[in-house]
């Protein structure tokens, strides 16, 4: 994978020719291989790592002198203009060859750069130094701006194109990697805001879409928005949006009873649902937001967009509602007011300590009508058995408690530690009893508000919330890691500030503007370019960017304190399958009691008839 990069020397040409011939000194490294030479200096117990230089029209002991030579001689054939930004004359060009990690070795990059160097400056005095001392082989190669006929080479965009294209072709040859996505890519260029023109490579978003182009997966211009990664993107997000809903909606179906119930729900899930206008009356298409998107799906988008209509929807529901009246020969609802309607009692609450248990009734309770009033309703078969396994609870419960003062113990204990917001964990016989009570209450209450017919429906709307959580800890990271990048970002204007500071406070200094001006100039062309990117690079930006941080951190404190509820209700499914599977035990239990005690009075009645026939035969 070798890169080419080519800066100017403008002062002092001997000072880098001395600095690349130089052997290099550095810490010993692990795993070197491919034939590195180098020696430990037994007073630091430094790395000295050789340095393989070669030479091309130039003496070997002396090349700087070729160098001025040449250099003497083209400034007297002609004037020489600058070009220059800075005014200074350009008096040596240094060419930077580095590989893929130790995947050649030392002979075999000289070798290269030697190659490199014959074609492109076959004029030019070049001197190829070899080093080894960091984690990629690199060649620095000096050339003289002047070659042996008094010409001057100047650094264009054809020749740096040239440099690269030749570099890549003689890796080839070697075997050696190649940057594939840069290989053979022309400059594209546009006039800056001065009225200049530039030049600058395809980003790597026109790259793969000309792959994609060539494979024939888009098709149009490379600048059409919809051929963009981000566009397919979205589109696909938008996709998996609108499947997400339908799931929901599928999942809610079995345990409503009404298109208004079904909206009621989605928005415990999380979801805003745009259905009415102002005045009450019907939008045309109800709208949702899920909880992980930002985008508003109209009801006609969903599915085959005819199912999921609010019309359609509501006369299905209605359909299944019938049905059901009819499998279990209708309800019988009287209406009433006060606490006690039609002789069963009203119970707000079922938080045990605050009603007594013997006021439930089997088979009725009473529930609040769409207008305000209370009515009573018919339990269904499964509030049924929840009602009576609370009455065998309750009892198994006082039966075991002589001192009534051990329960307000445990509820002032259950209360502190929910004070806490830590998890009661009871330690007595006692406050195992208990805390199974209050669980099957807690299920009762939980079956009653959401009108729940059957354990497919708890597990249906447990796997509802369930997705809905783990989408939204997936939005979660992706705010979180959002947020980070943002915050980043906005370091990068010092960040490029400090390398700027460093470049001009080292122009003069050999060592790094041979080592480390390569690192900066790319680190720096990266970091303006983000910044260009994220609009930072004027004041404006950086105070959107920060609004945008700030809605950021506003939706993760949103989702964070939906995961809470989420997480609650997910506990209240947990417990209500957990306490159904218990009354399904203890019905077992009872079951096999009972074939016990049938089997215990058949064999009892046997043997007294076997006791009268004997004392007949007697």
């Amino acid at each position: 994978m070798a890169t080419v990069h080519i800066h100017a020397i403008y002062t002092r040409p001997d000072k880098a020719v001395d600095y690349g011939v130089k052997d290099k000194v550095g810490e010993l490294r692990d795993g070197i291989t491919n034939g590195i030479e180098y020696a430990i200096n037994d007073k630091t117990g430094e790395a000295v790592y050789k340095t393989l230089s070669s030479y091309m029209n130039c003496k070997v002991d002396n090349a700087i002198d070729d160098f001025h030579y040449y250099a003497n001689m083209g400034r007297g054939n002609k004037e020489t203009k600058l070009k220059t930004k800075n005014g200074l004359e350009v008096v040596a060009w240094h060419l930077w060859q580095s590989f893929k990690g130790h995947e050649c070795t030392p002979e075999t990059a000289n070798e290269i750069g030697m190659k490199l160097a014959r074609e492109m400056f076959p004029r030019f005095p070049c001197v190829v130094s070899t080093h080894t001392n960091t984690d990629n082989i690199h060649n620095h190669i000096m050339v003289c701006a002047w070659n042996m006929d008094g010409g001057k080479w100047n650094n264009d965009n054809s020749h740096y194109r040239a440099l690269r294209k030749t570099s890549d072709r003689l890796c080839d040859e070697y075997g050696l990697s190649v940057l594939e996505e840069t290989r053979n890519v022309n400059l594209l260029s546009f006039v800056d805001k001065d009225g200049v023109k530039r030049y600058y490579e395809p980003t790597s978003r026109k790259n793969d879409l000309i792959k994609e182009r060539e494979q024939g997966r888009v098709t149009g211009s490379i600048d059409d928005y919809r051929n963009t990664p981000t566009y397919e993107t979205v589109t696909y997000k938008r996709q998996t949006n609108v499947a997400s809903i339908q799931s929901d909606i599928d999942s809610l179906l079995p345990s409503i009873r009404s298109y208004d119930e079904l909206l009621d729900r989605l928005r415990e899930l999380g979801y805003i649902v745009n259905a009415k206008k102002k005045n009450g009356e019907w939008l045309r298409h109800v709208s949702f937001v899920a909880p992980m998107s930002q985008r508003a799906t109209r009801d006609s988008a969903i599915g085959d967009g005819i199912f999921y209509t609010r019309e359609n929807l509501t006369r299905h529901i209605e359909n299944k509602e019938n049905e059901k009246s009819r499998e279990h020969g209708g309800d019988k609802i009287t209406h009433g007011e006060g606490i006690v309607v039609d002789g069963v009692k009203y119970i707000p609450t079922y938080e045990y300590g605050r009603f007594n248990v013997s006021d439930l009734h089997e088979d009725y309770r009473v529930a609040a009508d769409s207008g305000g009033g209370l009515v009573t309703v018919s339990r269904n078969e499964l509030e049924k058995a929840n009602v009576r396994s609370i009455f065998e609870r309750e009892k198994e419960l006082t039966t075991s408690i002589y001192d009534t003062s051990v329960l307000e113990r445990i509820l002032a204990e259950e209360e502190a530690a929910k004070r806490r917001k830590t998890k009661y964990v009871p330690d007595t016989q006692e406050a195992v009893l208990l805390n199974r009570l209050q669980d099957e209450l807690r299920c009762l209450s939980f079956i009653e508000r959401y009108k729940v017919y059957s354990l497919e429906q708890v597990n249906d709307l447990y796997k509802a919330v369930y997705d809905n959580y783990n989408r939204s800890v997936e939005e979660l990271d992706r705010l979180d890691g959002l947020i980070e990048h943002f915050n980043e970002v906005l370091t990068l204007p010092g960040k490029a500030k400090e390398i700027e500071r460093r470049i001009s406070e080292n122009a003069d200094n050999v060592e790094y503007m041979l080592e480390d001006y390569f690192t900066d100039t790319i680190a720096l062309r990266d970091i303006t370019d983000t910044m260009e990117k994220y609009g930072i690079d004027t004041d404006e930006g950086i105070d959107q960017l920060n609004a945008k941080i700030s809605d950021g951190m506003t939706s993760e404190a949103d989702y964070r304190s939906r995961l809470l509820e989420l997480r609650d209700r997910l506990d209240d499914y947990s417990n209500c399958m957990a306490v159904f599977s218990r009354i399904e035990h203890y019905e077992q239990e009872d079951k096999a009691k009972a074939v016990e005690r049938f089997n215990t009075i058949r064999d009892e009645g046997a043997s007294k008839q076997r006791n009268r026939k004997d004392k007949g035969e007697r």
